[in-house]
């Protein structure tokens, strides 16, 4: 098995009609991309794809910035290979940011997201 992923769900009392807050928004991330802030604010993670053309990796998904605690999904290869995840129409809520790391310069990928305007 090349791929672990560890499953995350968002609050339960989430209910949001993803259909009404338009397009996702796609932001690819190319092999050797730095760590950091994909998209600022109050985000609704829909899925990511990922491809690890070499050696064993991981991606992680936090919630901001500070990385003080990972409220997102992580993907772990144990050697090359690929990983889709699609969270549906409820998604994973991310309250501070959506900020991605990878432990190897080998894995590209893109993820998918709604920006929420709170109010």
């Amino acid at each position: 098995m090349a791929r672990v992923t560890t499953p995350y769900r968002s609050d339960s009392g989430l209910v949001i009609d993803v259909a009404s807050l338009g397009p996702a928004k796609r932001t690819g991330l190319p092999a050797g991309f730095p760590a950091g802030i994909v998209a600022m604010g109050h985000v609704i993670l829909l899925g990511y794809s990922w491809i690890n053309s070499a050696g064993a990796g991981q991606v992680q998904i936090f919630d901001g910035a500070a990385q003080a605690q990972l409220l997102g999904p992580s993907t772990y290869f144990a050697a090359a290979g690929e990983e889709t995840q699609w969270f549906g129409d409820s998604g994973i809520e991310l309250k501070r940011g959506l900020y991605v790391s990878a432990s190897i310069a080998t894995i590209s990928g893109a993820v998918f997201y709604i920006v929420l305007q709170d109010d």
